[in-house]
């Protein structure tokens, strides 16, 4: 009887733990982060500045296509774990997100098990542009020295190494093993508490990076290397006082909605508002004559425009007209002074009258159409912008690279410009040369018709 009631309270216990050890699980397995939000920025931005590029669930990931991988980790100590994992490689996450891989500068991983902030962020270079392997058996090539110091054969661990992409793991299973367990594997046995868990192995047998391993990642913060950059077709306006204009501005970047952010989030202001205001869209008046620069600003992105404000410019006729003149005597009935005027659009003069000794009015002469040279509007960034924009779209470029791109886009456009000005020069020549002999010509029949007067 006591034996019985021995029994029936051992099995009431282990009924009582093998439930504890289900809610436990499923306790663990309710904790599990049902979505990954993608997020993207610039360096110096806070996470509220950040943008929403893309949010996925659990079962977005599983139908982009799971693969399945073992990852080993070796934490400095007498110990080496490895995480056998269901997921989906990180490359594809990020493609799926429509984001420029190459422009990526750094990536932090915020987790549901840690506080605020990052829980591990790696750079571009170290987490997807390194090549990482699987060292199979990776414990049984660690020992202990006659020291008691960890060694590990090396060239041996290499010997069983395979190459292994970076995973957010939908589902896992992670294992310790001692140094010196030979035929250390993983295993099919996996779980979904840790999801989603970030995996990606070591670029060598001792690289120590157990503790960057992140779980329960919900957000992966994407940074971009450069800045967004703010252009315009014109930097330099002249307006009329009691005018307005509009200005406007578009931006680079690494990506349409930071564009769009960038953009929408534009401050104006002027260095001198009695003589060009601006408001909040960019519209300015101008006010009074000089010159103020107007800033659009953007977080650290600025671009200036220089104003200048004044009345047209009208065009002096007599810098148009060229002319020859002689005196001489008139010779008639009467005594006076008679003048010839030879004009180089005509090349005669009119004949002093006479009877009366005075002159009379001379032909008006013919206006020719003053030829100006127009540059066209160009925009060309600096070096430096240039460097931030290449580096914004292109990571594989080097400085060298994008700085030789924008000296050559420069000299493009000062081609073209060089073109018309030597077109609008050869023009301008030709007129001049026609322009001088009017002027001769002109000279030689107003000397005639003062000969004419004084000796008939």
């Amino acid at each position: 009887m006591k034996n019985g009631k021995i029994i029936t309270a051992l099995l009431i216990s282990v009924a009582c733990i093998a439930a504890a050890l289900a809610g436990a699980l499923q306790s663990v397995d309710a904790s599990a982060v049902d979505k990954l939000t993608i997020k993207i920025g610039y360096y110096g931005w806070s996470p509220s500045d950040y943008v929403e590029k893309a949010v996925f669930s659990a079962s977005d990931l599983y139908d982009m296509g799971c693969v399945t991988s073992d990852y080993t980790y070796w934490d400095g100590s007498k110990r080496v774990a490895i995480d056998s994992s269901m997921g989906v490689p990180l490359s594809t996450v990020l493609d799926a997100a429509g984001i420029d891989q190459s422009s990526i500068a750094s990536l932090d991983f915020w987790t549901a098990d840690s506080g605020g902030g990052a829980f591990t962020s790696f750079t571009w270079q170290q987490l997807l542009g390194t090549k990482r392997y699987y060292f199979n058996n990776l414990p049984a090539y660690f020992s202990l020295d006659e020291g008691g110091n960890v060694v590990c054969d090396v060239d041996g661990a290499w010997k069983e190494a395979r190459r292994v992409s970076p995973m957010m793991a939908l589902e896992e299973n992670w294992t310790w093993y001692e140094i010196g367990t030979e035929d250390a594997a993983g295993t099919d046995n996996y779980g979904t508490a840790n999801r989603f868990r970030l995996n990606f192995g070591q670029t060598d047998p001792l690289e120590r990076r157990t503790f960057n391993s992140a779980k329960m990642v919900h957000t992966i913060y994407v940074m971009f290397s450069g800045t967004p950059v703010l252009t315009s077709d014109e930097t330099n306006i002249d307006g009329k006082v009691g005018s307005t204009h509009q200005l406007k501005v578009t931006a680079a970047a690494a990506d349409e909605a930071l564009e769009g952010l960038v953009q929408n989030n534009v401050v104006w202001s002027s260095s001198d508002s009695s003589i060009v205001e601006v408001d909040e869209n960019g519209i300015l008046t101008f006010n009074s004559k000089g010159t103020a620069v107007i800033t659009a600003t953007s977080g650290d992105t600025v671009l200036e425009f220089t104003v200048k404000v004044g009345d047209e410019e009208k065009n002096d006729p007599s810098d148009d007209t060229e002319s020859s003149t002689v005196n001489g005597n008139g010779k008639g009935n009467g005594n006076g002074n008679g003048t010839g005027t030879g004009k180089g659009n005509s090349g005669a003069n009119r004949a002093s009258d006479n009877k009366t000794g005075t002159n009379t009015k001379p032909a008006a002469p013919v206006q020719r159409t003053k030829i100006t040279e127009t540059k066209p509007k160009t925009f060309v960034l600096s070096d430096s912008a240039s460097k931030r924009l290449k580096s914004a779209f292109n990571k594989t470029a080097s400085a060298d690279e994008a700085s030789m791109s924008t000296h050559q886009q420069e000299m493009d456009k000062d081609t073209e410009q060089f073109e018309v000005k030597e077109d609008s020069n050869s023009l301008a020549g030709t007129m001049g040369l026609i322009n001088g002999i009017l002027v001769v010509e002109g000279g030689i029949f107003g000397f005639l018709s003062y000969r004419k007067q004084r000796w008939g």
